[in-house]
């Protein structure tokens, strides 16, 4: 990753696989920063999580040599995890899965409303607490899910 301005550039070239590993990095570090206190840091890593987990969903979709549409490349370096899943063409089957599991829909709807923009907000440790059990539950979690998809 990059800075220009202060803005967060995702890095030109990860492939699948690094995005795969970001995802799961990230998730574990918020839970290290969360078991350390430190729950502002924790809740914007854990968003980064599930935003490289639906990015992997999105390379899974990109031919080898075959240059994607100017429209599609541009709507990935978006932060909205709402606009990644369109992207990722996940939209009915979290349609399906919200409908299946209402513990899953719930959690989705925590972790949806995730933005890099929190990086300047203070979060307290509950708030921390549900994002992050709403991120990686393994029976209704989000990383679980968006894992089924890489």
């Amino acid at each position: 990753m990059s800075t220009i301005e202060g803005h967060i550039i995702m890095a030109q070239g990860l492939k699948k696989s690094d995005l795969e590993k970001l995802a799961q990095s990230k998730a574990d570090d918020a839970q290290l920063l969360f078991l350390n206190g430190r729950y502002s840091n924790a809740y914007y890593l854990g968003g980064y999580a599930a935003e490289f987990g639906i990015k992997a969903c999105i390379a899974s979709r990109i031919e080898a040599n075959t240059i994607p549409d100017k429209k599609f490349i541009d709507k990935i370096f978006v932060h909205d995890l709402g606009v990644l899943i369109g992207v990722a063409g996940l939209q009915s089957e979290l349609k399906g899965q919200e409908n299946a599991d209402q513990f899953f829909h719930a959690n989705w709807g925590i972790v949806s409303k995730w933005s890099e923009q929190r990086r300047y907000d203070v979060v307290d440790r509950s708030t921390t607490q549900f994002f992050l059990e709403a991120l990686i539950n393994p029976d209704h979690g989000v990383l679980p899910w968006i894992k089924r998809y890489w």
